[in-house]
């Protein structure tokens, strides 16, 4: 397979962490879906919640986890038995915008997102941008 793809496949295993299940259990087989983290900015950007609570995020241990406003399973109009919802769809816009600009984490974009949201375009490149001068050594001050 990797030599079908060309060393461009990427796997991720998704993980709901749960009183039982933790993501830290699985991620030693691949990159796992951040549920830790997507709890933390969802309550930080509803209504009555406190961005400050984000400058220590609750998140798995795994720089290279999945990363995510909203997915199939915390969509209430697509899933029954969605996880945790937001009760106004558009803050999730501001979590993926949040998620985007972070530096750790593998953001997944829902493909709707994508086509429905202008800036999602202008956070990844952002993003890309950062990485690549990360690469060549041009951090920015972070403090």
């Amino acid at each position: 397979m990797e030599q079908e793809s060309q060393g461009k496949t990427w796997n991720y295993v998704e993980v709901i962490t749960d009183r039982d299940t933790s993501a830290e259990d699985y991620n030693w087989i691949a990159a796992v879906t951040d549920f830790a983290l997507y709890n933390s900015i969802k309550n930080a950007f509803s209504f009555g919640g406190d961005l400050r609570s984000l400058r220590i995020p609750t998140g798995i241990n795994d720089l290279h986890g999945v990363t995510f406003g909203r997915n199939h399973d915390t969509i209430r109009e697509i899933n029954s038995n969605a996880i945790n919802p937001y009760s106004d769809p558009s803050d999730s816009f501001l979590a993926t915008a949040y998620v985007l600009a972070r530096e750790s984490g593998t953001p997944l974009i829902l493909n709707w997102d994508n086509r429905d949201s202008s800036f999602i375009k202008h956070g990844v490149k952002f993003r890309q941008i950062m990485h690549q001068r990360g690469n060549q050594g041009k951090y920015f001050n972070r403090h």
